[in-house]
Order: structure tokens, then sequence, then C-alpha cells
């Protein structure tokens, strides 16, 4: 709801009344922007929140199944070494 929010305030706040044409080009040209933050923002939340949720989550599977212990969560939250497999070692069995 917020992002809608964003495009409506764009919309109805920022593009001046004028012209059909010049409104119609403006209006045009801020759903195009709209819709490239959008994706922007979905790539990011992919890339880096996701992978980030899914290690966290393994640990503490781990911690639960008593492979390690709860100390060491705060060496895994780092967000920067996360890997494309989620954090998962090789021959780990995947999450689904």
């Amino acid at each position: 709801m917020l992002m809608r929010s964003v495009l409506v305030w764009v919309v109805f706040g920022f593009i001046p009344e004028g012209p059909w044409l010049l409104r119609y080009v403006l209006m045009t040209t801020s759903f195009a922007a709209y819709f490239a933050m959008v994706t922007f923002l979905s790539m990011l939340w992919r890339d880096i929140i996701d992978p980030a949720c899914a290690t966290v989550t393994a640990y503490i599977e781990s911690v639960m199944v008593g492979k390690k212990t709860f100390g060491g969560l705060l060496s895994v939250v780092r967000w920067r070494g996360v890997k494309s497999n989620a954090g998962l070692e090789k021959g780990g069995a995947a999450l689904v």
C-alpha cells in the first residue's frame, strides 16, 4: 500500500495541471520510474534479505535439533558473507 501511495502522490501532487499531452507524458514517465523502483527493490529483497533470513532460519533449525549452540548466532548474521545458496553447506539438505 505504501508503494502505491508514492505513485498516487507523484501523479496527483507532483504533476502539474497543464496541457493534456504534457500531463500524459509526465504520468507515463512517472509510472515507468515507479515500476523500475519496485523492480529494483524486489531484486534487492531477493538478493539480500531472503538469503539472510534463510541462513538465520537454517541456523535456528540446527540449534533446535541440537547440532549447534545458540551462542554463535551473531557470527552467522553477517549479510556480506551470505552465499547464493542461502548459507547451506555443500551436501546439506535444501530447505523446501
